[in-house]
């Protein structure tokens, strides 16, 4: 959506990826059960989450646990585009914040929330961040935006293969929302700041997980 901030009353035009459609087709279908069974439904938007327990294991990890996996495995991480491209952060603790408001409030009707922080940071600041944590001077390496897929081999063979053009876009993606309806009904915000929330999972990974 746009203009940024997004709001959840933005107008969400129909997405093009099945990700993002299957969260819009979620959307639509808990609004209709809201309506025709008058069913108190809340939908939560939630914007880039990291923190302890990110998933390291699957082909495209997220970028921060995967950041401190490579550093942690001495390996230089590879990076898509020009690292400027920048995403609205949320860190886990807050969004459990956020589920423990709303199993203890009642509510009556279709609600939609932002769940973020409404401030942006680039890879290029989270690189640093996460650098001046881990105390290391490997640096990354940056790879073309079309390439990020380029890991799930199905996507590009046979008769009709995924537009790297999409995947640019993909990439390149500008993420910013506002949470000013959850701050305003709920009496939620977030808490954690970039630089905490990245040492919290820095030590997390360090000491508690097993790559």
């Amino acid at each position: 959506t746009t203009p940024f901030p997004s709001t959840p009353s933005a107008i969400v035009t129909f997405p093009d990826l099945i990700y993002s459609q299957s969260k819009k087709n979620a959307e639509q279908l808990l609004e209709s059960y809201s309506k025709n069974y008058s069913m108190p439904i809340t939908v939560l938007r939630f914007f880039n989450t990291y923190g302890p327990r990110m998933d390291n294991k699957r082909i495209s990890p997220p970028l921060i646990s995967y950041i401190i996996k490579e550093i942690l495995n001495n390996k230089n991480p590879i990076l898509h585009s020009d690292g400027k491209q920048e995403r609205d952060y949320i860190y886990i603790d807050d969004v459990i914040d956020v589920f423990k408001i709303l199993l203890n409030t009642k509510f009556s009707k279709y609600e939609i929330y932002n769940i973020c922080s409404e401030k942006t940071y680039s890879v290029n600041e989270i690189y640093k961040l996460i650098k001046d944590s881990m105390r290391t001077n490997i640096e990354p390496i940056f790879n073309k935006p079309k390439s990020f897929w380029d890991k799930f081999k199905n996507l590009y063979n046979g008769k009709y293969v995924f537009n790297q053009n999409r995947v640019k876009k993909e990439v390149n993606k500008f993420t910013l929302g506002s949470s000013k309806k959850v701050q305003t009904k709920l009496n939620w915000r977030a808490k954690t700041s970039i630089k905490s929330g990245i040492n919290k999972t820095v030590n997390y990974y360090r000491n508690d997980f097993d790559f």
